[in-house]
């Protein structure tokens, strides 16, 4: 775990960012969480809703976030689901054991920091 949140952490960096990172278990819940100084202020909310979503819906919620902006509604009733991008499940032998989440001031840099820190785990 502390590992995963290094390569995250360096990868933050690497994108010339700041931001919070949540590992969570299976169920979502926070593992580790991290907010970064100069962070936005409403990224530590964002990646715990993205770590949740990502474990429970087994699932990564870039998927919902591009459904969103085809106008598909529904993402936003569904309780737990977050449909922003950055969050993702981590696996182990198929099966979900917990997730990982990255939220900055920018989707597409979490989107960014999540594969590539996500591609360190699966190494």
């Amino acid at each position: 775990m502390l590992k995963l949140a290094s390569v995250a952490r360096a990868e933050l960096v690497k994108a010339q960012s700041t931001g919070c990172i949540v590992i969570a278990d299976p169920d979502g819940l926070p593992l580790y969480v991290e907010r970064q100084a100069s962070a936005y202020p409403n990224c530590l909310s964002a990646a715990l809703a993205k770590a949740k979503s990502a474990a429970l819906f087994e699932k990564d919620t870039n998927g919902d976030y591009e459904a969103l902006k085809k106008g598909d509604m529904t993402t936003l009733v569904v309780p737990h689901l977050s449909p922003n991008p950055g969050g993702v499940p981590l696996r182990a032998e198929g099966s979900v054991i917990g997730s990982l989440a990255i939220s900055t001031a920018d989707g597409a840099i979490d989107e960014k920091v999540v594969r590539a820190t996500i591609a360190t785990w699966n190494h």
